[in-house]
């Protein structure tokens, strides 16, 4: 093997211990971490769930978890549209910067949450999603909400997630997945914040105000104008709460010393590569 795009973090050790092989990130964008619900059943079609789901997560908890070593990711990003990104602006992150469960609890006894089973799709064969459905599952439980994990590999989540059927018929409540930065840098790029209902993705969330909040950022030609659009959007969903971004991280690339012209690039470029 001379290349090896997304090494397992587990692995990171054994690999830099061979002076032949470079462990490097060529990506310097990042990747932004997604906790993802379903809008069309209980409990979580109540913005309040989603609030209290979100006082009762830490973003350091799931960087630990996936990556391990703070090399390799930001201790806390707020930006729903990536931080160190044109459109960074950490308005409306208190919830996720100051966990705290008796506010979460409080949301999710407000949300009359009643105990019913939440169903986590926990795609095991992916270390990076796996880890985070363990964590958000830890933490729905610390608040009181009655979690199940549904192991099953990646190919099989992305199978699921498509069901519109409530969740105790073949459906689901949360699944765990990630964008590269490139995707999530702007209200437009970032279909995870779309809230066009039937038409949004897996999880299809309604919100009128966030769709006209993109598109007056799409119309809108001034700089300026455009990061005060972004500002107000990102208010608004904090309040509404599309998805949990769980952190911002980098993932390293290994290959070995007799690899040449890798690129730096938020996906990989390989045209560029010859092996000597």
């Amino acid at each position: 093997m001379d290349y090896y795009e997304q090494p397992a973090v587990d692995l990171l050790p054994l690999i830099k211990s061979d002076p032949s092989i470079k462990v490097e990130i060529v990506d310097p964008l990042g990747t932004q971490g997604v906790i993802r619900f379903n809008f069309k059943y209980p409990p979580f079609d109540n913005k309040l769930a989603r609030r209290a789901a979100l006082w009762a997560v830490e973003q350091a908890d799931y960087m630990y978890a996936i990556m391990g070593d703070p090399a390799y990711f930001k201790e806390f990003c707020g930006a729903y549209f990536m931080c160190g990104g044109p459109y960074e602006t950490d308005i409306g992150s208190e919830p996720l910067r100051e966990k705290d469960i008796d506010k979460a609890k409080a949301l999710l006894a407000e949300s009359g949450y009643d105990g019913r089973e939440v169903l986590i799709l926990d795609p095991t064969d992916i270390p990076v999603a796996h880890g985070r459905a363990l964590v958000t599952a830890q933490a729905l439980r610390e608040i009181g909400m009655n979690v199940k994990l549904v192991a099953m590999d990646w190919a099989t989540m992305t199978s699921r997630r498509t069901v519109r059927e409530a969740p105790e018929n073949g459906g689901w409540n949360i699944f765990p997945t990630w964008w590269l930065a490139a995707d999530q840098l702007n209200p437009v790029t970032n279909i995870s914040v779309a809230a066009s209902g039937d038409t949004a993705w897996f999880g299809w969330p309604e919100n009128q105000k966030i769709e006209d909040l993109r598109n007056a950022f799409a119309r809108e030609t001034d700089p300026a104008k455009q990061k005060a659009i972004v500002e107000e959007l990102q208010a608004e969903l904090y309040d509404f709460v599309p998805y949990i971004p769980t952190g911002q991280y980098y993932q390293p690339t290994a290959f070995r010393d007799n690899v040449k012209g890798v690129l730096e690039a938020p996906v990989p470029f390989f045209w560029n590569i010859s092996v000597e």
